[in-house]
């Protein structure tokens, strides 16, 4: 999203080399001190308040603007209309199409521990489509 707006954005932990090294890393090591991010809080502890590394995770953030969804509504139906969107191996087009005329809800839901409300469901679609693409990833079922 933000590459077609011509916008770079740096996201330091999700970079490829630290994602492929940490995928491997035991669980226990993760979970460090029974907290999730475990590993990274016990990296970054001399770095950080105590009030900003144990602070508890803020929900996915809410959007409210009609506009919004409804150029994430266009972006999905569009996606759901090209046969050659890699995401349509796993997601019924028709599924997608339903979801862009429902009434989306603003209340998030639980999902995978993500609490996403309509527009941000939409969002995440597109997103790992968008990946998906980016990555020349085909999924077979």
């Amino acid at each position: 999203m933000c590459e077609s707006a011509d916008l770079e954005v740096i996201t330091p932990f999700t970079d490829e080399r630290l994602v492929e090294y940490l995928w491997n890393v035991p669980r226990e090591m993760k979970f460090m001190n029974g907290e999730g991010k475990g590993l990274l809080r016990e990296a970054v502890k001399d770095l950080l308040p105590d009030t900003l590394l144990h602070r508890k995770k803020s929900p996915y953030p809410k959007v409210y603007s009609k506009a919004y969804t409804d150029t994430l509504r266009q972006s999905v139906r569009v996606m759901a209309s090209d046969l050659n969107s890699p995401i349509l191996q796993a997601v019924d087009s028709r599924v997608l199409l339903q979801l862009c005329q429902a009434e989306l809800p603003a209340g998030g839901l639980p999902w995978f521990g993500q609490l996403m409300s309509g527009p941000q469901m939409l969002a995440y679609l597109w997103q790992v489509n968008q990946w998906l693409e980016t990555r020349r990833i085909r999924i077979s079922l």
